[in-house]
């Protein structure tokens, strides 16, 4: 229940992102959990220094991730698509 509230005390923006290293590649774009603890740079280190309210979540684990998109999301939602410009941003051999 206290999730609940606190996810719903503001707006929010819900992403699935998928690529190989996903998780760990986010996570350090994410920075530390508390923002006071981030390296600037990391979206914590820069736009948060609480410790109630880190600005953004994301998953730790392939298991975590599948339950949580499930909780935004049903499967019809979710769509695989190839980005414009994925041959410039991705090598053969990525």
């Amino acid at each position: 229940e206290g999730l609940v509230k606190y996810l719903s005390s503001a707006p929010i923006l819900v992403m699935v992102w998928e690529a190989e290293g996903v998780i760990d590649m986010a996570r350090k774009m994410m920075g530390a959990t508390f923002g006071y603890e981030a390296e600037p740079g990391t979206i914590r280190g820069d736009f948060s220094s609480s410790r109630g309210y880190n600005l953004i979540h994301g998953s730790d684990s392939p298991k975590s991730a599948e339950q949580e998109i499930n909780l935004f999301f049903n499967p019809d939602e979710i769509i695989n698509y190839k980005l414009a410009d994925a041959d410039w941003l991705y090598g053969k051999n990525d």
